[in-house]
């Protein structure tokens, strides 16, 4: 059964997707499905340094390649025609990419199986809102998303939902109830309780300072503004971001001491484990917000939340729909109420000086995380994607 997965973007990319697209091809390489991944093109020399960069070993039966110059259907017709044998499938989490992919389904009659990491088209609708679009325009682009959208689900052989969320609102929304599994994200092996254990509870700084760790990029729909602010409440905390500093950082932050507020810099995915594990940390944190959109408050399943807690660091999260999927408050995460940076600050000082309370987030988040591996999911992935072929 081999699985053309179509990724349409330049390989490397600093973007999470793309982490999570190469850790679901490798893992379904590793469950001795032959995997071809189609992506725009590679700007490193070989597939090999591709998987490198992700930290990943690529599988001998796993390709990565460019789509050639007569572009993604020709590419995608010629791997049909040179696959081994087996029940070929097509496979896509962009929107964009199924819906052109459906009539290459129809024509050779392949399969195609949509990954829905959100219901776009209200989020579509919700992003023209926060732009200021008038109502018409918002209506019209809502409109558009919304029949791409129903084709897909309509006419895709299976549904791969990476939240609960999203599988009942396409049940809801576009009558789709049949072949959708339910696959959320996943993170790496959790690191042995016996070392987690040893991080000490208060994660102090060489300057003395409690610090916390965020992962990712400080932009867009993250609720990185309510962290920066919530810093205003944390006097004697210093906040590591794990990525690169936001040129259009707010004034307030500009004010603050730099032992405050430190960038790492540009992480590759490789990098960023050993990091958060070298390191020890009061907490680390996830300040989604909940008056943005229906993104971050219904759809997302973030990567770094399994990162985080694969690495023993107590989470501090807002309390929305997306995360209680995963979370439940004092048990694996301690979660506070969105959008308010003094809930935030108030979140981390009580992890910070409760050393039982952090214990059994760290011990409860490794379990968590534990559940929610890469390789887990990929092994749910290999069973519904062989079940579906068995009954098509």
């Amino acid at each position: 059964m081999p699985i053309i997965y179509v990724h349409e973007v330049t390989l490397p990319e600093r973007k999470a997707r793309s982490i999570q697209v190469l850790e679901t091809c490798v893992g379904l390489a590793k469950q001795k499905i032959t995997v071809h991944l189609v992506v725009d093109r590679l700007t490193l020399k070989t597939p090999a340094d591709i998987a490198e960069f992700y930290g990943l070993v690529l599988p001998a039966n796993m390709t990565i390649s460019g789509k050639a110059n007569a572009g993604m259907r020709h590419t995608v017709r010629d791997l049909l025609r040179r696959s081994s044998p087996g029940e070929p499938l097509l496979y896509s989490r962009n929107l964009r990419t199924a819906r052109k992919l459906l009539p290459l389904s129809r024509s050779t009659k392949t399969p195609l199986v949509y990954e829905a990491h959100k219901i776009a088209f209200m989020v579509v609708s919700d992003e023209a809102r926060l732009a200021g679009l008038s109502p018409r325009r918002t209506r019209r682009r809502e409109m558009r998303t919304f029949r791409a959208e129903s084709e897909v689900f309509d006419t895709s052989a299976g549904v791969v939902c990476t939240s609960d969320a999203t599988a009942a609102l396409s049940r809801t929304l576009f009558g789709r109830d049949q072949n959708v599994i339910v696959a959320r994200n996943g993170g790496p092996e959790p690191v042995i309780p016996e070392a987690a254990n040893k991080k000490t509870a208060e994660g102090r700084s060489d300057s003395g300072a409690l610090r916390i760790v965020y992962v990712g990029s400080m932009g867009g729909w993250k609720g990185t503004e309510t962290l920066l602010e919530s810093l205003r409440y944390l006097e004697g905390f210093e906040l590591i971001v794990v990525g690169a500093a936001d040129p259009k950082l707010p004034h307030s932050v500009e004010s603050l001491p730099a032992e405050r507020l430190s960038f790492t810099g540009y992480l590759a995915p490789r990098e960023v484990m050993p990091f958060l594990v070298a390191n020890d940390f009061t907490a680390a944190v996830i300040p989604l917000p909940a008056r943005h959109s229906s993104e971050p408050t219904f759809f997302t399943c973030p990567l770094k939340l399994f990162q985080y807690m694969a690495a023993g660091i107590p989470v501090v999260a807002s309390d929305v729909p997306a995360l209680r999927e995963v979370l439940r408050h004092r048990h694996n995460a301690y979660l506070v109420r969105p959008d308010d940076a003094e809930a935030l600050a108030d979140g981390i000082k009580t992890i910070a000086f409760d050393s039982q309370l952090a214990l059994d987030l760290r011990t409860n988040g490794l379990e968590t995380a534990r559940r929610y591996t890469f390789l887990k999911r990929a092994e749910k992935l290999a069973s519904f994607l062989k079940e579906l072929v068995a009954n098509i």
